[in-house]
């Protein structure tokens, strides 16, 4: 027997098998593709909830805190090299349903009738939503295809 023969694919103490984690990652990966990243607490939950429905031995804590731990989601994510956590860019749904083109090329109209018929020269023009009153709040992290340039996530 050679020595690559005995070398074990999977940890004593892993809760999933390869297969199983391969089918948690690529769930992972497709709410990440539409825009419905899962933040890492979330992912526990999943990954808590899948052992159940499978009847998988779960260590006693997953039970009790109806998560896994985040142990197991650090080694999760080490053994799923195409996965990683990532800060999600801050958009409201309002902003993202009005920026469409018929509302931008409204406003684009509305500028120009404004600079025809008041003919500001450019010195008489100001930028005024320079209030620095955030609307929208910072997103929670998420599970994220390593390498994607934009992530979004729903605000909960």
């Amino acid at each position: 027997m050679s020595a690559k023969s005995i070398i074990s694919t999977q940890h004593h103490s892993q809760v999933f098998s390869k297969k199983q984690e391969e089918e948690l990652s690529e769930y992972l990966k497709s709410c990440c593709l539409l825009n419905y990243g899962l933040t890492t607490v979330e992912t526990r939950k999943l990954a808590q909830a899948y052992a159940g429905k499978n009847n998988i031995n779960t260590p006693a804590t997953w039970i009790s805190n109806k998560k896994a731990s985040t142990d197991w989601l650090t080694g999760f994510l080490k053994r799923n090299a195409t996965l990683s956590i990532r800060k999600p860019e801050a958009t409201s749904q309002a902003c993202s349903a009005g920026f469409n083109e018929p509302v931008v090329s409204l406003f684009y109209d509305n500028l120009h009738n404004v600079y025809v018929k008041y003919k500001f020269q450019p010195h008489q023009i100001w930028n005024c939503d320079e209030t620095n009153v955030p609307t929208v709040l910072p997103p929670p992290e998420v599970i994220a295809v390593k390498g994607l340039k934009q992530v979004f996530g729903l605000i909960h």
